[in-house]
């Protein structure tokens, strides 16, 4: 977790104080990557790690589903950055080399980032808040949540089909 923390604001220092590197274009999704593999070692990865540890959830029950809501919005916010990224480079390089620098206007990036953060938003906080994974597997999610052996509880996300 610590590494994880340190090499994300490593790479965000890095760039937001050389100016060559705040030049490319690219680096801001770096940036923002970053930011968001920062904020799930920093907001998810620790109460993970605790319950693994205690083999126990203590949070109770709506701060496991905001925990997973922030798991699932920050891997999928991850996942898209690495999609805008790899579109970036296939434009730059194959499409339109030669126009790169006037099409992926800071309009055209920022636009790429908010919707790395937003749809994400969609995809993890409503869904899971509403109880729409839940819908059809209630009674299978509960007899997994509950340790009978220890008697304890266990945050578990589970999907539905």
């Amino acid at each position: 977790i610590l590494m994880a923390i340190l090499g994300n604001l490593l790479v965000m220092v890095a760039v937001c104080r050389d100016r060559q590197l705040r030049k490319i274009k690219t680096n801001y999704f770096i940036v923002s990557l970053a930011f968001a593999d920062l904020l799930v070692s920093v907001l998810v990865m620790p109460f993970g790690a605790i319950e693994l540890v205690q083999d126990i959830w203590i949070y109770g029950e709506m701060f496991c589903l905001v925990r997973t809501s922030l798991d699932v919005l920050l891997t999928t916010a991850s996942i898209f950055h690495l999609c805008c990224i790899s579109l970036d480079r296939y434009y730059a390089i194959c499409c339109q080399p030669l126009v790169y620098r006037n099409k992926m206007t800071p309009l055209r990036i920022a636009l790429m980032l908010g919707g790395c953060w937003v749809i994400p938003m969609f995809i993890s906080f409503l869904p899971i808040m509403q109880g729409w994974n839940n819908i059809g597997i209630i009674d299978l999610i509960e007899k997994r949540k509950f340790n009978h052996n220890s008697n304890s509880t266990y945050c578990i996300f589970m999907v539905n089909k």
